[in-house]
């Protein structure tokens, strides 16, 4: 999220300083580069790196989800929890899961969040 922000910011201060504060060819080149391929370039890493595989990696997504949730719970049931590994799993989850609410954040977290339930210990 951070990131928008900061492709933003670069943007509009590029395109303000190409607009009013180039005074010759070499200022006007440097706030076009600085202001609007720089936050293109961070833009299309981040999507390109991480809102396509969240979307396009469905299954194995879901599948690397899954082996990490029973991983835990074979930890649990053999008594080998180190630390809070249960807390920090279903943390995690729910985090993620607010993440996928939101309109402003659910191209961050792919579909298959949903489908995996936390962990319940009685």
């Amino acid at each position: 999220m951070i990131w928008c922000i900061i492709v933003a910011v670069l943007l509009v201060v590029g395109i303000l300083m190409t607009v009013f504060g180039a005074k010759n060819d070499v200022e006007a080149i440097v706030c076009i580069g600085v202001g609007i391929l720089v936050p293109a370039v961070i833009a299309f890493a981040i999507v390109a790196l991480h809102v396509i595989p969240e979307h396009t990696n469905h299954d194995a997504n879901l599948a690397e989800l899954e082996a990490k949730k029973s991983s835990v719970e074979y930890q649990i049931e053999n008594n080998l929890v180190i630390g809070d590994v249960l807390a920090e799993f279903n943390g995690e989850l729910a985090y993620k899961q607010e993440l996928r609410k939101s309109p402003w954040t659910n191209w961050f977290v792919g579909d298959y969040i949903n489908e995996v339930e936390p962990i319940n210990v009685e």
